[in-house]
């Protein structure tokens, strides 16, 4: 990858890495479009192999997390250093993503698509299981999953750069 373009990834991972781990719930990116895209398209793929509503339902959130995993595998197998950071981030992001909806599962106050009447994933979810009351505690566990895969891209990213530079210095000698 030539270097202006290593340049704006990194600036760009540290960038949406600072927005998902501090900006808050309330921020949203392009990314998310797309997170909301593959969540949909989860729905949708396991209704057309099962009439199970539970997995259903659980069919988004698996997508929210197949997808990048799925990439992930695929960069790994290639040796692609930066799509493999590029989908620890974004995994990391979907699962922050997953927490907020869950953080939702009891004052269910976050807009769905298909309007009031929509099924809530995480409130039907928990409460089909006797957890709702646990959505906290629940989402702050996938939360934490999500900042550390984040912070797992970062220091992974602080490594390729401090090889990088040792080697532009050693080459430099």
């Amino acid at each position: 990858m030539k270097k202006a373009l290593k340049l704006v990834f990194l600036l760009n991972l540290f960038y949406f890495s600072w927005v998902y781990l501090f900006a808050g719930p309330t921020t949203w990116t392009v990314l998310d479009n797309v997170n909301l895209g593959i969540h949909e398209f989860g729905h949708l793929f396991v209704n057309l192999i099962s009439n199970n509503r539970r997995l259903i339902t659980l069919g988004g959130t698996l997508f929210q997390v197949l997808i990048p995993a799925i990439f992930l595998f695929y960069f790994y197998k290639r040796r692609d250093k930066y799509g493999v950071i590029f989908s620890i981030f974004w995994l990391g992001q979907n699962f922050i993503n997953i927490s907020i909806y869950i953080a939702d599962a009891k004052c269910m106050c976050l807009p769905l698509l298909g309007g009031k009447h929509s099924t809530h994933d995480w409130n039907y979810l928990l409460s089909y299981y006797g957890l709702v009351d646990k959505y906290s505690q629940i989402s702050g566990v996938v939360s934490g999953v999500g900042r550390i895969l984040i912070v797992l891209s970062l220091a992974l990213t602080f490594n390729i750069i401090a090889t990088e530079y040792k080697k532009v210095k050693n080459d430099a000698h």
